[in-house]
């Protein structure tokens, strides 16, 4: 339902789904990354680094900016919309949704991280690596491009879900601590439906948004593939 409708507004009425904070938070996040990994490989390639060395800068830059953004910034704001909308829903009043949507980030914060890194290095790091390290040809790079973004949702989906959970279940002073079990449990459950969902979000992204970017980039520069 969620995506149908999404689909309606962007082909009937797309000034509409632009102005839209969830696409705002999208946007500026993935468009933050693609930026820092253009600078990392022109820097790179110009200073003449090896595959190692160009992973190492690599991973770290870009994760910082989109670890940053997403943890810090995208994933909060998208989770307080839908929390917003499901209390709208409810009419709970203004007062208890104020409580409901700014619960301790703590814990969340920790398992997204983890996530980022994890995606970061086998969808923006490990495609170029493998092509500079075992000299792959273009054509391979492009394969590995398009499938090692999806493929590694099969092990960030489990700490994205984690977090989550951390941010909708919480324990407190009024309520018994909820043990780690009941939580794994949760995402468990959830877990096929989620990785299904996360590769086709992903693979738009992190695949053929980085696949287009190297290929605009290398264009500009005047690069050939071979």
């Amino acid at each position: 339902s969620s995506l149908r409708n999404s689909l309606t507004t962007i082909l009937t009425k797309p000034h509409k789904f632009m102005i839209n904070p969830a696409f705002g938070y999208v946007f500026g996040t993935y468009g933050g990354t693609y930026l820092a990994k253009n600078y990392v490989d022109t820097i790179c390639k110009y200073k003449h680094q090896s595959p190692e060395q160009t992973a190492f800068y690599k991973f770290w830059i870009v994760f910082a900016v989109n670890g940053g953004l997403s943890v810090f910034w995208k994933d909060p704001g998208l989770a307080r919309i839908v929390k917003e909308n499901v209390a709208e829903q409810l009419k709970i009043s203004s007062e208890t949704t104020i409580k409901a949507i700014a619960p301790s980030m703590k814990f969340t914060y920790l398992w997204w991280i983890g996530r980022d890194l994890a995606h970061m290095f086998g969808a923006a790091v490990l495609p170029d690596y493998c092509e500079d390290k075992f000299k792959w040809t273009h054509k391979q790079w492009q394969m590995a491009q398009l499938t090692f973004p999806v493929i590694t949702q099969l092990f960030t989906t489990p700490l994205h879900l984690m977090g989550l959970d951390y941010y909708n279940n919480q324990s407190n002073a009024n309520t018994e601590k909820i043990h780690i079990m009941d939580r794994i449990k949760r995402v468990r459950v959830s877990y096929i439906g989620a990785a299904g969902i996360r590769m086709c979000r992903m693979w738009a992204p992190w695949s053929i948004g980085l696949l287009i970017n190297r290929e605009l980039r290398d264009y500009l520069n005047g690069d050939e593939h071979h």
